[in-house]
């Protein structure tokens, strides 16, 4: 018995070893949801490993435990076990603050908010805690007006005032910008409201708003400069209303209707735009539910789902299909015209279809559209090139969080999603402008390249883990040091910045990359029809690369860094680059500066020169060698 228990125990402990936080955060990524649960079970249950080490192993169980199951009891009991080992107990107040908040236990929620603000030591900390801390007193206050319960004034003004906190350290922060209008709108303040609004569109010079949103602006800004302390006449409420509608801010927009329906129901009942708005808010509203019943069962294994998700889809368009003025009501319901009447009047643009394998809907709404032009390899279009932001539904793997989708386009149009491009940059700015998170990127970096050794030892064409980091850090430096020179300080700096992040990411997956696939369907339409997905993606990653503005950067989107298993067509089209690269640096060794030949050569990526990292894409690409006739 006792050498039966002896074997069972070391059974257990070889069962526990083989699991790290890397194998158990790609199982995650490869959709292996309750394999990546069990290895993350394992590592926070094993004493032997480092406490850092199990209290992220917790925050991705608890994670899992309320994103998939909606289990907020079990979450939080998972986070006060975090919480017992006395190690990041930041990161688990932030995601019982988090958590809470998503629960709507908004008491609860402040109360976990508020202990982090007190732990929070880095800047990033800091934000982090302080855009939390907005959230919960934002939705507390929302809810407080769907009961007629008083706003809590206090609250509001501090969050007000830690959201322009965050947003001196990161200008156009979209999260802190819009909390910020929100909690304007509370506060019977104009100049909050208008000073939200502008930095969420990153509006510098007023004259440059573009079309898209522009109508918003002009309603919006005569009304908001003047409005200081005192409640909104309805009349005003309603001009207030169609200029969020207009620079698609619907939730507000609903809200505010809601606020004139109660003080002056009359002027809703004789306005068709403010009724157009409410249905539609209301569909918004409806498509959330759809996406919050159907994805969790996705993510655990739902198959076949498709019909029942546009089934539910229809469901939520027929009330306003009912409901929209410009709709002749005789008509029978039908999702492609409602579609296309979104389009004219709200400016909806999206798909309903498969993304990296899984179907869901990608939805937003126009911020920005204007004619571009394109020039690959002496082939050139002309397109119509759209940010979407205003999400209204994401695609399944950007809910999930292994992918964050940054457009798609045809041979006349392409359209990006401006959401997938607003977090790295400020997470590069932090690298640049706080020493802590500077000195744990440093540390992350070193501790992948260490482990990266071994496994390209065995597989020189396996992609080395700390790659996009170092590459990005790198040339992020390079970029900051630039504008330190050119006499930019403080603010403009890390505006300059930013700005310059999202030129150079908008220059190579928008422009290069969707501009690639424009050209291929323009140009070569059977081919393209028969070529596999992988394929495609390939060839639009080559020209990600040549025709970026900075060939390594374009190299950390969507090539390297990703983790995207080879089931999918990125993952298969990365895979295939890795090959070539370490295939080209073997045969082209004397021409590599610095490179040693007993370190695998992936490994030493960064001692190519842009020309050669050019030189490999134009290799495999066999449009580079075509010429035109």
């Amino acid at each position: 018995m006792l050498v039966a228990g002896l074997a069972a125990a070391l059974q257990i402990k070889a069962q526990q070893s083989k699991y790290t936080l890397q194998t158990a955060d790609i199982l995650y990524r490869q959709y292996k949801l309750s394999d990546s649960y069990n290895a993350y079970q394992n590592i926070a249950d094993n004493p032997e490993n480092e406490p850092a080490v199990r209290v992220k192993a917790y925050l991705q169980i608890a994670d899992q435990q309320w994103k998939f199951h909606q289990d907020y009891t079990g979450a939080v009991k998972t986070l006060e076990m975090a919480s017992g080992i006395k190690t990041d107990l930041f990161g688990v107040k932030l995601e019982l603050a988090t958590i809470s908040q998503q629960a709507s236990k908004y008491l609860q929620a402040k109360l976990y908010a508020d202990e982090g603000l007190r732990l929070a030591k880095t800047a990033n900390e800091q934000i982090a805690v302080k855009i939390i801390f907005a959230r919960i007193i934002h939705d507390q206050n929302f809810n407080h007006v769907v009961y007629n319960v008083a706003v809590n004034y206090s609250n509001l003004v501090k969050a007000g005032y830690l959201l322009s906190q965050v947003l001196e350290k990161q200008p156009g922060n979209s999260d802190a910008s819009e909390l910020l209008v929100g909690i304007g709108l509370f506060l019977n303040d104009g100049e909050i409201v208008l000073k939200g609004w502008k930095s969420y569109y990153l509006v510098s010079d007023e004259k440059q708003v573009n079309q898209a949103i522009a109508p918003g602006f002009k309603l919006l800004k005569p009304v908001l400069i003047t409005w200081k302390g005192q409640p909104l006449a309805a009349n005003k409420q309603a001009i207030i209303a169609l200029g969020f509608a207009n620079s698609k801010f619907f939730n507000y927009a609903a809200y505010v209707i809601d606020e004139i329906k109660k003080k002056d129901i009359s002027i809703y009942k004789s306005s068709k735009p403010l009724q157009d708005v409410a249905a539609y808010s209301a569909y918004i509203n409806a498509i959330q539910k759809v996406n919050d019943q159907i994805y969790p069962q996705v993510a655990n294994g739902k198959t076949k789902y498709e019909d029942e998700y546009d089934t539910l889809m229809n469901r939520a368009g027929i009330p306003l299909w009912n409901k929209l003025s410009i709709i002749n009501k005789q008509e029978k319901f039908d999702p492609d015209t409602l579609y296309n009447l979104l389009n004219r009047k709200f400016g909806t643009e999206g798909y309903t279809g498969t993304t990296v394998n899984y179907y869901g809907m990608l939805m937003g709404h126009i911020i920005h559209k204007e004619l571009k032009e394109i020039n690959q390899y002496g082939y050139s279009t002309k397109f119509t090139y759209i940010s979407v932001d205003r999400l209204i539904s994401r695609d399944f793997t950007s809910w999930y969080g292994t992918t964050n989708v940054g457009g798609w386009g045809d041979s006349t149009t392409i359209i990006q999603v401006r959401k997938a491009y607003m977090t790295e940059p400020f997470q590069l700015l932090s690298w640049m402008t706080d020493p802590a998170e500077r000195q744990k990127i440093l540390k992350q970096i070193d501790q992948k390249k260490q482990a990266d050794l071994e496994i390209c030892k065995k597989d020189p064409c396996a992609e080395p883990k700390f790659l996009a980091l170092y590459l990005k850090f790198n040339e992020a430096s390079k970029i900051y040091k630039r504008l330190t020179a050119s006499g930019f300080k403080g603010m403009e700096l890390n505006i300059a910045f930013i700005g310059e992040i999202l030129k150079l990411t908008v220059a190579s997956t928008v422009f290069a990359h969707e501009g690639r696939h424009a050209i291929d369907q323009l140009y070569f339409p059977k081919e393209f029809k028969q070529m596999s997905d992988d394929e495609r993606e390939l060839r639009a990653k080559y020209s990600e690369v040549v025709y970026s503005l900075n060939p390594k950067m374009a190299f950390t989107g969507s090539i390297l860094g990703s983790d995207l298993g080879t089931n999918t067509n990125h993952g298969k089209a990365n895979q295939r680059f890795c090959k070539l690269i370490a295939d080209w640096m073997a045969a082209h060794k004397p021409e590599i500066k610095g490179l040693d030949i007993n370190t695998p050569l992936l490994i030493q990526f960064d001692l190519l020169t842009d020309e050669q990292l050019i030189a490999i894409c134009k290799s495999g690409d066999p449009l580079a060698g075509m010429k035109r006739n």
